[in-house]
């Protein structure tokens, strides 16, 4: 009698999906680098929505709004001001509002940091709504500030606009981030990575 040897097929081996591969790979790795790698990648991810053309009509509306909030404190202030589209103006002065006039590149910096930090989403989402709120209030000064030293100092414009308000920008946001990662270590006996 002879025995006959079953040839077994080969065996397909199964990968998991890239998605759980990179997820398992992250995981494996120090949680600095894992906030890293998640930072980096929503922060690209957020700038790459502000570029996408389907947002640029909201993004339009968005200029249009703060030029016009900048506008009516201003005229609370006894300013003369106007708003068309994105330019504030008046007759000794005007200032037109980019959308890079928007702090919007420091929002997403600020909330890509919260929501690739490890803390319960509860405080991600506080987080982002108080932060961004402030940022908003602090680029409306801005905006105001502008204005102002552009109508009463304009030899001091170019200074404000692009060493100082940038600076205390920077400033702000990484002193909100640091701010609500104490708040969130503190509330939730997390250990700061």
């Amino acid at each position: 009698m002879s025995r006959r040897k079953n040839k077994k097929s080969p065996q397909k081996i199964l990968r998991p999906p890239f998605k759980t591969r990179l997820g398992q790979w992250v995981e494996s790795k120090s949680p600095v680098f894992r906030f890293a790698f998640k930072f980096v990648g929503l922060a690209a991810l957020f700038y790459a929505l502000t570029l996408w053309p389907a947002l640029q009509k909201p993004m339009a509306a968005v200029v249009h709004a703060h030029a016009g909030l900048a506008s009516l404190l201003l005229n609370l202030f006894g300013e003369q001001s106007h708003v068309s589209g994105g330019v504030i103006y008046s007759p000794q002065y005007a200032i037109t509002v980019l959308p890079e006039c928007t702090a919007l590149e420091f929002a997403c910096f600020f909330c890509a940091a919260l929501v690739a930090f490890p803390a319960p989403w509860v405080r991600k989402i506080t987080g982002v709504f108080i932060g961004v709120a402030a940022l908003t209030v602090l680029n409306l000064l801005r905006i105001i500030s502008l204005y102002w030293t552009g109508v009463h100092c304009s030899f001091l414009f170019d200074q404000m606009h692009e060493e100082i308000w940038g600076i205390l920008l920077i400033f702000a946001t990484a002193a909100l981030c640091v701010g609500w990662v104490r708040w969130a270590k503190h509330d939730d006996g997390l250990e700061l990575i």
